[in-house]
């Protein structure tokens, strides 16, 4: 009664409004039971209770004993189904989180675009292998789907089979896109409701659970990696914590289809977002950009790294001196590319194991006269520790 076309069955008016004008029908619908209507008994034969052949001549059908049978075992296997992550468990469903935004089904593409075209129709929902699709119960969006995650999670081996089974146009079959490369929301951590936090269980479902590596255990406790998190729910599926999991997915009201590139192609990429003038310097993990600042000088780093989005990145920066090199060693960067690039900067990421490609290699980085060094590259010439560089160029900038 609950499943499926709930706006269809049991709120659209369309069905006792037809009846009502039917009633006083111009030329309505007249049988003559009388005459020849019903002689023919051709419609016996398609009416709605007719019988199947086969049914008739199969002979009895199934016995009372045979059909409880059968809800037992399906109610065994419904146990069976609600399974923990340590093994089977008959354990209860969580809350449903409050979510800053709900998460669509894959190709659902942009929100404002899906509300406009679905229908509510409850195709998607049926067609879902992952049993994670429900209706929307709220005014606006009623009985368009959302992503549940409480009964399944949306699985990368499916096709899309949601968007397969739209009528109405709202959700797109994305030819030739991996489900991977669909991301439809992030992850968000919640510690105060965590197991680790709350009672002290070393648990690590969530990161175990996540089908593209987006949570890492630090320090015992979930980080996620939002640059690689794709929404699709497995890790609240599995989160343990009640009565509402301590990670959830928060939806993009624009999906975004994520194509990891190649490192030659992404910094091609990068830079040419810096000769566009469109960014300073850019940073990316896992091939794709994740973060890119503006600005003058190295302040543009300096965000980066107080944004914590130099760990394990590629960065690309116009103009890579002593003091941008001393800033991507503190933040932990995995390669350097630049624009323009001294000796200097590229023998000290050597020193410390960063790899360092540039367009142009310099003896050194000028002032703006070209008569003098750089005064950031003077002002961190003396040192050596990326760490006190960094401080130092800090102060420096502070009081400038």
């Amino acid at each position: 009664v609950t499943s499926g076309r709930i706006w269809c069955n049991w709120v659209c008016p369309a069905g006792t409004l037809f009846d009502v004008l039917a009633r006083k029908a111009r030329f309505p619908n007249k049988i003559d039971l009388k005459g020849g209507c019903g002689n023919c008994r051709k419609c016996f034969a398609a009416g709605k209770s007719a019988a199947d052949s086969k049914a008739v001549s199969a002979g009895d059908g199934v016995t009372r004993r045979e059909t409880l049978a059968g809800i037992g075992l399906l109610a065994a296997t419904e146990l069976a189904e609600k399974t923990t992550d340590g093994g089977y468990a008959p354990v209860s469903l969580p809350g449903v989180p409050k979510r800053p935004a709900e998460v669509l089904p894959p190709g659902a593409v942009e929100r404002p675009l899906f509300n406009r075209l679905c229908v509510g129709c409850g195709a998607c929902v049926a067609a879902c292998p992952g049993k994670c699709l429900a209706p929307s119960t709220s005014l606006r969006t009623f009985g368009q789907p959302q992503m549940d995650f409480r009964r399944g999670h949306c699985r990368l081996a499916c096709p899309q089979k949601c968007a397969a089974a739209c009528p109405a146009g709202a959700l797109r079959v994305l030819e030739g896109v991996p489900r991977r490369d669909i991301h439809m929301g992030h992850a968000i951590w919640k510690k105060d409701r965590c197991l680790r936090e709350t009672e002290g269980v070393p648990c690590t479902a969530c990161s175990r659970k996540c089908p593209v590596q987006a949570i890492a255990i630090v320090d015992g406790f979930p980080v996620v990696d939002k640059d690689r998190c794709i929404g699709c729910g497995a890790c609240e599926h599995v989160c343990p914590a009640r009565p509402l999991p301590a990670i959830f997915v928060k939806g993009f009201d624009r999906q975004r289809i994520v194509r990891p590139m190649g490192t030659e192609d992404l910094i091609a990429e990068m830079a040419t977002l810096i000769r566009r003038g469109e960014a300073s310097a850019v940073a990316a993990r896992n091939g794709v950009i994740c973060a890119r600042e503006s600005g003058h000088g190295v302040q543009p780093l300096l965000g980066l790294l107080d944004g914590g989005k130099l760990r394990g990145a590629l960065v690309v920066d116009k103009v890579i001196g002593r003091a941008a090199a001393a800033i991507c060693i503190a933040g932990g960067v995995r390669q350097v590319h630049g624009l323009l690039m001294s000796e200097e900067a590229r023998t000290l990421l050597a020193a410390h194991g960063v790899a360092a490609t540039a367009d142009r290699i310099v003896p050194k980085i000028l002032n703006r006269d070209l008569d003098a060094s750089c005064p950031l590259e003077a002002r961190v010439a003396d040192e050596t520790d990326p760490q006190k560089m960094v401080e130092a160029l800090r102060r420096f900038l502070q009081f400038k």
